[in-house]
């Protein structure tokens, strides 16, 4: 069996490894999300101080973005 040149084989295993990484960098961005949204939602997290922080980082953010 004739070999390949070694650029071809480079790009193939180039192609097979970001065929597995882009998969599980996408697991561990829907992973944060999750863990993010719960969080988020969940009522013990959100006492005075928390709901105040929150809401000063979101006025400074937007008031950034304009």
């Amino acid at each position: 069996m004739p070999q390949l040149p070694s650029s071809v084989n480079r790009g193939l295993i180039a192609l097979g490894g970001a065929l597995i990484e882009r998969p599980a960098s996408w697991l561990r961005v829907f992973r944060f999300a999750g863990v993010a949204l719960v969080t988020a939602l969940s009522p013990s997290a959100w006492d005075p101080a928390m709901r105040r922080a929150t809401a000063q980082q979101i006025h400074f953010s937007a008031w950034q973005a304009l």
